[in-house]
């Protein structure tokens, strides 16, 4: 049988602010992200969190994976917010420098009309094209 097709992944961890995104999904739609926003803190101390996470929520995907541009992906699902709401979210992820310096993301919740997103203050991700 012939090779499976080389797939294109965006992957790695990164903050802007008090927003966290960790991510890592292939252009097959598997994979996984979290965001934690510890700008909205829950009455019981933790922060507001949105996951995909096919494997440990069945209700949870990725729907759609889209390179953007060079360096740039668009991940698209359904996710699980703490507050157990289902969600669609869109995640752009922009790998512009190996060290991570230059990386940014952004990330939308348009239902809440929420949207953060900037150049990353620590982390680093990766885009891996075939």
């Amino acid at each position: 049988p012939p090779p499976p097709p080389a797939e294109t992944r965006v992957a790695g961890t990164g903050a802007v602010g008090l927003v966290s995104l960790d991510i890592d999904v292939a252009s097959s739609l598997l994979g996984s992200l979290r965001v934690v926003d510890r700008n909205y803190m829950r009455s019981d101390g933790t922060p507001a969190t949105a996951t995909v996470n096919r494997s440990a929520d069945a209700a949870t995907d990725i729907l759609s994976f889209q390179v953007i541009s060079a360096g740039c992906v668009r991940v698209a699902g359904r996710a699980r917010m703490d507050t157990g709401e289902l969600v669609d979210i869109v995640v752009d992820v922009c790998d512009n420098a190996a060290s991570g310096s230059a990386d940014t993301f952004v990330i939308g919740v348009p239902f809440y009309g929420y949207s953060v997103s900037g150049a990353i203050g620590s982390g680093n991700y990766a885009v891996s094209s075939p």
